[in-house]
């Protein structure tokens, strides 16, 4: 996808600047990615009034994978999730791996898979959102059982 120059600067004043949500958030990658690459990073930060590392995060998103970034369009993995799961696994088919594992889930759980993968490399990305998911269910049932023995006419 290329966008006009002037489009993209409204692109990037309107979603960025007014920090709204972007009804086309790969619009607004590809955005920053073609103005980064004509004016500098820092330039394009400075001409919208953001910090560079927002530009940075949009930039890196339009170099996903395709089918990534239709995840990302659909709203099935959010920009910021989609920028961690970028940085995290620099290869297109682990982070193609790592957003069909996670379709749906929220930031803080998605990190939770990025950080149990950063401390377990010979552990499947699967294997990693396994371990999330449990250590999830754990916690759960560790919070019903206290809210259980707190309850009048418990032993």
């Amino acid at each position: 996808m290329q966008v006009d120059e002037i489009t993209a600067w409204a692109t990037l004043m309107t979603n960025l600047r007014r920090k709204t949500h972007s009804r086309n958030p790969m619009m607004t990658a590809q955005s920053a990615k073609e103005l980064a690459e004509k004016y500098g990073q820092k330039e394009v930060a400075k001409r919208i009034g953001v910090s560079d590392s927002t530009i940075q995060m949009w930039a890196k998103i339009a170099s996903l994978p395709e089918q990534f970034k239709q995840y990302v369009s659909e709203r099935k993995i959010y920009p910021w999730a989609a920028y961690r799961i970028a940085c995290s696994f620099p290869k297109h088919d682990e982070q193609l791996e790592m957003a069909r594992e996670v379709l749906g889930w929220g930031e803080p759980e998605i990190l939770a898979v990025i950080k149990v993968k950063r401390a377990n490399p010979g552990l499947s990305i699967k294997e990693c959102k396994n371990l999330v998911i449990k250590e999830g269910i754990r916690v759960l049932q560790g919070a019903v059982s206290r809210t259980d023995s707190t309850q009048p006419g418990t032993p």
